[in-house]
């Protein structure tokens, strides 16, 4: 690849004196210079500010519309790259040697030797050219540094945010965050920490030098933090706006009309730039962030730097209160949990106790009335008592059920396993709804296999198998109902179908949790906990229960329990509920 051709401008208006150094670099290899002429200053300046590059100007200082050092100047000021070589006569050495002063690179006298004139251009253009080469690697050395100090600069904001974000101890984050920037950065950084009316909750500092980490805790902490403190911090947050101290004097940091002390603590730390950025979320200022230098002068790059920082930092802050109000908020919701689910399982007691005591007496009542048939109000009497024992019942599962969702809450909800065969408990909990689903209209079918044994609660399986016989019963009047048990391996698996209302695939996925169900409380009682309480039962057996439905044909739920297992879990505490204790 061929060089360009040198390009020179020869500033002269004597025809005959631009011919003669025409012919003078004539010599030169054609191609390797091309030269241009012009008579006039003006002529000149609109040359060189063209666009078209000009290697060398071969210029005479005296011109028709300029003369003397002014000429060039003029030339300088609107080419100040371009080497200049002067043409001048042997009786203007003095201005020739003036003009190298103001900047001329060489100067010939007009009538000297060809080789004389080459070798003046040739050693100003290779001037020109080794100073671009030697600016252009000193902008290549800058471009370096200004890169490797992004990345150095994108690092450190990269590991702040990854720290900043880390669940770690409250201290120790900000005093692993002061670290890493005094390690990446700074020779000291401080992070204060302010709470409301700013009173200060927490200081971290670290300093490059452990000797004067204690001098600059010192130097902080005798601030006074008064409304009227006169001092770069106070301004600081006051204003909520950043400062920037390249040089800073020993009173920067402290109010000196205050506290001479502190003045000596500053000049003994010897800071020599500082930078302090308030840290302010959700309009309030929550903390300060200050960064000393002893070696170098802080610029606008490290303000900004330092100001992201701190944006970051405050983020932090925020998110550490958040966390703190979620954790408070969440306690609260727990403890109030704990004194519902301990009232519920207090009250339902006192309420099952009167009330067990009123069954005892109703039926001891009935038993007597029962057995006086002569007397003519003794079957009416009764029946009212009947229908009285029949609603106590209903009141005392109401009872029971609050109590299984107490124990459920808190994980206690305990098994009692024992060896059984479930066709016996299925056909006697059958038998018990006979007279419900009679009064109903439904026509209870049972098919129940034998020899089903199996470890489980009795009394948990028998309240599985109410609740949705009692659904059953509830969701399908007048219709029949299909009770089956059979034993399928390992598993022992209970079905209840209905024909009545069904569920939409809707609401299938939330008929076993708490308080939901499938139909409108106004038409169909209850509290929706019968399905929550099966399911928790199962699962606490280890087996699995779900329904199979149709809306307007039925529902046929479906519970399969393992037959054997080792122990007896206990299920854990729900959302808002406490592991059982020791």
């Amino acid at each position: 690849m061929t060089s360009a051709p040198i390009r020179v401008l020869v500033v002269e208006d004597n025809p005959g004196d631009v011919d003669l150094i025409r012919e003078e670099l004539s010599d030169m290899p054609a191609g390797e210079l091309v030269v241009e002429s012009v008579d006039r200053l003006r002529a000149a300046l609109l040359r060189l500010t063209s666009g078209d590059a000009v290697d060398v100007v071969l210029l005479d200082l005296g011109l028709p519309d300029s003369s003397g050092l002014q000429t060039l100047v003029e030339i300088r000021r609107w080419a100040p790259d371009v080497p200049v070589v002067v043409l001048t006569a042997r009786a203007e050495r003095a201005i020739a040697l003036g003009a190298l002063r103001a900047g001329a690179q060489d100067f010939l006298i007009k009538g000297e030797r060809g080789e004389l004139i080459r070798r003046s251009v040739l050693y100003a253009v290779e001037r020109r050219r080794a100073e671009a080469g030697r600016i252009h690697l000193v902008a290549e050395r800058a471009a370096r540094e200004a890169a490797e100090d992004a990345r150095r600069r994108s690092a450190l904001l990269a590991e702040a945010s990854a720290l900043l974000s880390s669940p770690i101890e409250f201290e120790r984050m900000w005093a692993r965050f002061a670290e890493l920037v005094v390690t990446r950065w700074a020779d000291c950084c401080v992070v204060e920490v302010l709470g409301k009316d700013q009173e200060p909750c927490g200081l971290t500092v670290a300093h490059a030098d452990p000797a004067k980490r204690e001098l600059a805790e010192a130097l902080w902490r005798s601030r006074s933090y008064d409304s009227d403190e006169r001092s770069s911090v106070a301004e600081a947050l006051r204003t909520r706006r950043s400062l920037l101290a390249p040089d800073v004097p020993d009173s920067f940091l402290v109010d000196a009309s205050r506290d001479p002390e502190s003045v000596e603590l500053m000049r003994r730390l010897g800071p020599r730039s500082a930078i302090l950025v308030p840290m302010v979320s959700r309009g309030e200022v929550v903390g300060l962030l200050a960064l000393l230098s002893e070696s170098r002068p802080y610029g606008p790059t490290d303000l900004a730097l330092a100001e992201d920082l701190g944006r970051r930092a405050a983020i932090a802050l925020d998110n550490v209160s958040l966390h703190f109000q979620a954790q408070k908020a969440l306690g609260e919701a727990e403890e109030a949990l704990r004194v519902r689910d301990e009232f519920l399982s207090i009250a339902s007691h006192e309420l099952k106790t009167p009330l067990s005591a009123l069954v005892l007496h109703l039926e001891s009542l009935l038993k007597v009335l029962r057995a006086r048939p002569d007397e003519g109000e003794s079957a009416w009497i009764a029946g009212k008592i009947a229908k009285a024992i029949r609603s106590a019942g209903r009141v005392s599962t109401l009872i029971d059920t609050l109590l299984d969702v107490s124990r459920i809450a808190t994980g206690r909800l305990e098994l009692s396993l024992e060896t059984l065969d479930l066709g016996p408990l299925v056909r006697e909990v059958a038998e018990r709804f006979a007279e419900e689903a009679h009064l109903a209209g439904c026509a209870l079918r049972v098919d129940a296999a034998a020899g089903v044994i199996g470890e489980w609660d009795r009394l948990r399986v028998e309240q599985v198998l109410s609740n949705l016989l009692s659904n059953a019963v509830k969701y399908g009047p007048g219709r029949p109902i299909d009770v089956a048990l059979e034993a399928d391996g390992a598993v022992a698996r209970l079905s209840v179908r209905d024909r009545g209302i069904g569920i939409s695939p809707e609401d299938v996925a939330r008929v076993f949790e708490r308080f939901e169900r499938a139909v409108s409380a106004r038409h169909f009682g209850g509290l929706g906990l019968g399905l929550y309480i099966t399911r928790q039962i199962v699962e606490a057996h280890g087996g699995h229960v779900h329904v199979d439905s149709t809306p307007s044909e039925g529902s046929t739920f479906i519970v399969e329990l393992p037959r054997h297992r080792a122990a007896a879990p206990t299920p854990a505490a729900e959302a808002g509920g406490h592991a059982p204790g020791p």
